[in-house]
């Protein structure tokens, strides 16, 4: 469960995590694994950013089952998505915050029309070969798409 801080009340908190202080109050967010395809050092999977929580899902997985997967009772947060697929240097910082100091290893970057997936981090196994994505087909990311290429992970916001 994601944790909502108001001062120095804390709500709710099932494991330790990282917080954010937002104009909401902050955020805590649950460590997670990282993608079992990944093949570069990420330091955390589950960053604060405005109001949500943001994690790296796996391949062919939705932003739906991903949230549920790495914390249990949340829910994809479709305004968080939006926000992270905005630009490509948007979606490039929620990245590099995912990547914790060093942030995630990615030599490439761009938009791209495949689908709704939004922003995006593919590790194709070599450092010259790592890219930050977003893609947009139509109205922008929604939470129960699913990209059909493997590699391709998906930046998910949930709640």
């Amino acid at each position: 469960m994601l944790v909502r801080e108001t001062g120095s009340r804390i709500t709710t908190q099932t494991s330790p995590g990282t917080t954010d202080q937002g104009s909401r109050g902050a955020v805590r967010c649950p460590a997670a694994s990282p993608p079992a395809q990944l093949t570069t050092t990420m330091q955390r999977n589950g960053v604060p950013v405005g109001s949500s929580c943001f994690y790296l899902a796996n391949g062919h997985e939705s932003c739906n089952d991903a949230c549920n997967r790495m914390v249990p009772g949340s829910m994809c947060d479709a305004e968080g998505l939006e926000m992270a697929a905005s630009s490509v240097q948007q979606c490039r910082a929620v990245v590099s915050a995912l990547g914790g100091s060093g942030g995630l290893d990615h030599s490439r970057w761009g938009q791209y029309p495949d689908n709704d997936a939004g922003c995006t981090y593919v590790d194709s196994g070599r450092p010259d070969n790592r890219w930050v994505q977003v893609m947009r087909r139509g109205s922008g990311p929604t939470c129960d798409a699913v990209d059909g290429d493997s590699s391709r992970m998906r930046v998910c916001a949930c709640k």
